[in-house]
């Protein structure tokens, strides 16, 4: 199990077999300001872009590839 603390400050337990930590849903445009200035062109996409879904961002990325 897993114990959070609550908005207002309580304990709660959440019981399960297993849990997946999962990252703060924030853009992390870090690696493409490391690029710049070291590669002609960035293309920002996913979750460097925003946070989303697996899906999308293979969606964002195949757009930006078919568009070359």
């Amino acid at each position: 199990g897993l114990i959070i603390t609550t908005q207002d400050g309580g304990k709660q337990t959440i019981h399960a077999e297993s849990i997946l930590p999962m990252t703060p849903l924030e853009p992390d445009p870090g690696l493409a300001k490391e690029l710049e200035g070291v590669v002609s062109e960035i293309y920002v996409c996913g979750s460097c872009s925003k946070p989303g879904l697996i899906r999308d961002a293979i969606n964002e990325g195949n757009q930006v590839g078919m568009a070359l």
